[in-house]
């Protein structure tokens, strides 16, 4: 079950280095009923991140933003895109990583570390959306 007030959407989009990151991103107040088997929960404020073609976010670590804040939780909506995989790097190398696509279909999501080295690869065609929090250790 989603809920949101659209009155609570900053729609002023921020600026980016684009070297670094190509996308658009606005924060917005959303309840969403997540089910999540640890002791991580989710905050209730989202980004709404766009990545247009050729959209992409370098490889970076997540920067803590509260004190519990240990990580990052990405939801993709169903969408038909070419590129834009979501690349984590456990190990910090290329030897060994995990690769996520959106589904055409189906929601999915990811829980990241936020100490964990990841990448957005950029859009070949297609609009990609992500809805990203973040997760609170208590």
């Amino acid at each position: 079950m989603v809920e949101s007030d659209i009155s609570n959407i900053d729609n002023k989009e921020r600026e980016f280095d684009s070297t670094i990151r190509k996308s658009k991103i606005c924060r917005h107040e959303i309840i969403i009923d997540m089910k999540i088997d640890s002791n991580i929960k989710p905050s209730n404020e989202f980004e709404y991140i766009e990545y247009d073609k050729e959209g992409f976010f370098s490889v970076h670590v997540d920067r803590k933003r509260k004190e519990n804040h240990t990580h990052t939780i990405i939801l993709y909506p169903p969408q038909n895109i070419t590129g834009g995989e979501l690349v984590l790097y456990p190990y910090q190398t290329n030897i060994m990583n995990i690769t996520i696509k959106p589904f055409a279909h189906k929601w999915i999501g990811a829980i990241i570390p936020i100490n964990m080295y990841h990448e957005s690869k950029p859009i070949i065609s297609g609009k990609k959306i992500i809805l990203k929090t973040i997760g609170l250790t208590y």
